[in-house]
């Protein structure tokens, strides 16, 4: 059995450049990687979603279902947000129940976003639990004592 291929899915202004190392150091163990350019980064006018990046990711991935490989998607930062969007529907269950070769196997979360169905990135910004709530209270309390940046919720 070959080894799975790795997608790599750079978070905001990230490109698979930064990446090149890791993607150099799994070929020399035999795992074929590669990055994903985000159409997002150093966009002008700046895209209005990150859909065209989920597109992407997705496309990138679909190069190696297509010949059958098992997908490992790793992400970094808000490449979480992108990745979670383009690996609806392909996980390696529900194309084998398709009668297709290959699928996502894993999913990679590395100092990343992985949201709840129906939220935004900016809903991860505001606190959402008691819990969340004391500590934003806190963080208030205490750049108003010590003086620093103020921290506010969205």
């Amino acid at each position: 059995m070959s080894n799975p291929s790795i997608v790599i899915v750079p978070g905001a202004w990230h490109r698979p450049a930064h990446f090149q190392g890791l993607i150099d150091d799994l070929a020399n163990v035999n795992y074929e990687a590669v990055g994903v350019t985000m159409p997002s980064v150093d966009s002008s006018p700046p895209l209005p979603s990150w859909d065209q990046d989920a597109q992407a990711v997705r496309r990138v991935i679909m190069e190696r279902l297509d010949v059958g490989k098992d997908v490992v998607v790793l992400a970094h930062s808000f490449g979480g947000v992108a990745m979670s969007e383009a690996v609806k529907g392909l996980g390696k269950k529900e194309r084998t129940a398709q009668g297709l070769k290959g699928g996502v196997i894993k999913l990679i979360y590395m100092c990343s976003m992985a949201l709840p169905k129906g939220q935004s990135h900016i809903g991860q910004l505001t606190p959402q639990t008691p819990e969340e709530e004391e500590l934003e209270r806190q963080a208030q309390e205490m750049a108003a004592k010590y003086g620093g940046m103020e921290i506010t919720a969205v």
